[in-house]
């Protein structure tokens, strides 16, 4: 996969980066397509073998399973389905994402916050959501307008909210 990020006010464009670098470069949040959709959509990691056995109760409402990430499960009522709440990255960069305000089982607010309070506190939130819906090739194609500069992922990672 390679990513293109084009800014059309800074009239620039990266080509061909990474995707996670280019994410990481322009939030701060360490995370690679496929983790991107996992996020964004509330869609818990496959559990380490064993820690479903692990998990911990905290009442009736609440369960905890140990790994990486460690996850938060919540449901409304006893015979309610589980939801994933949060889930919490410890392995460097550390990382937590919340999710709040469900429509079905999708969540309309996420935020994703490092672990040491400093490098990025995103709130996201998602609407008009459409889950499996066909794409046409084109909306993968980027139309550069003419005197767009190209830009390295150094000069956007300079230039960025995460500048140094």
């Amino acid at each position: 996969h390679e990513a293109t990020l084009l800014l059309p006010r800074d009239r620039r464009v990266l080509r061909d980066g990474d995707p996670a670098d280019v994410l990481e470069a322009i939030t701060g949040v360490p995370l690679d397509p496929v983790q991107l959709r996992s996020v964004l959509t509330g869609c818990a990691p496959a559990a380490e073998p064993g820690a479903l056995a692990q998990a911990r109760s905290l009442g009736t409402v609440w369960r905890t399973i140990p790994g990486e990430p460690e996850l938060y499960l919540r449901r409304d009522r006893d015979v309610a389905p589980w939801r994933l709440v949060a889930a919490i990255h410890r392995e460097e960069p550390g990382w937590r994402a919340d999710y709040a305000d469900f429509q079905g089982d999708v969540p309309r607010g996420v935020r994703l916050t490092s672990l040491d309070g400093r490098r990025f506190d995103l709130r996201l939130s998602l609407a008009q959501v459409e889950i499996n819906v066909p794409l046409e090739p084109s909306v993968f194609e980027v139309a550069i307008p003419r005197g767009t500069q190209p830009m390295t992922l150094e000069q956007l990672r300079d230039a960025g909210p995460l500048a140094r």
